[in-house]
């Protein structure tokens, strides 16, 4: 439950773990009233102490990958993102883990087949394309997290904490992110398409970001899963 912003959450802590500089930290005291209760985390993620869990990300390399097979086996799945193809191999999500951008795109990434609607930033935005039974924000953008904490619960950024612990050096990825929660709430952990650095998507929009250091998010992903803390599948 300390992943999640909830109604006795300590707000000092969310800030200083989101990196929040103090003159922006009434922004989380406006969506206090949004956030769910203690009651309502521990419901949906208790039951996950004891299961094994899934971590899709987007990768090309689920294509054509055997193990895809076994994504809708565990006994929740963690989606990084919103990625409609990734739907195809496993059409269950439990936990959309979201970073800032995920369902307020930039409608050049996306072909003319996709349903977008203009909003008043310029961006474009459409509803996330996967049903999730929850929807994680692992990432804020002060200026819409209203609206965030309306739709979706906000991150405390402790997976964002832990992930740097485990790189040593670099910007973690939402995917490296998940992971980290994953381990935190599951029985057992497994990856699907994360941890390939850098490499092509799924949907084939644009590659990461260049403030993150995919090498470096990799080999402690490997790291992990020699030590068996993981099982990486489909990198």
């Amino acid at each position: 439950m300390e992943f999640v912003v909830h109604s006795e959450s300590n707000l000092l802590t969310v800030q200083a773990q989101m990196n929040i500089v103090p003159q922006f930290a009434t922004q989380i005291l406006r969506v206090k009233k949004y956030v769910p209760t203690r009651a309502q985390v521990a419901k949906i993620f208790e039951s996950m102490n004891t299961t094994s869990c899934a971590v899709v990300g987007s990768s090309a390399s689920l294509l054509g990958c055997e193990h895809s097979k076994r994504i809708c086996e565990h006994g929740a799945v963690i989606s990084v993102n919103d990625h409609p193809s990734v739907l195809a191999l496993c059409n269950r999500v439990d936990v959309q883990y979201l970073n800032a951008h995920a369902c307020y795109y930039n409608s050049k990434w996306y072909n003319s087949q996709s349903t977008l609607y203009a909003s008043p930033q310029g961006m474009a935005v459409r509803p996330c394309f996967s049903r999730a039974k929850v929807r994680l924000r692992g990432e804020w953008n002060l200026h819409r997290l209203k609206r965030y904490a309306r739709s979706s619960w906000l991150s405390t950024g402790l997976e964002d904490v832990l992930t740097k612990q485990g790189m040593g050096t670099g910007s973690p990825t939402s995917g490296g992110k998940a992971v980290s929660f994953a381990m935190g709430l599951c029985d057992s952990v497994a990856t699907y398409g994360i941890g390939s650095l850098g490499g092509a998507h799924l949907d084939s929009h644009d590659g990461m970001s260049a403030a993150h250091n995919a090498s470096s998010e990799a080999r402690w992903l490997r790291a992990l899963h020699a030590q068996k803390k993981i099982v990486m599948r489909c990198v």
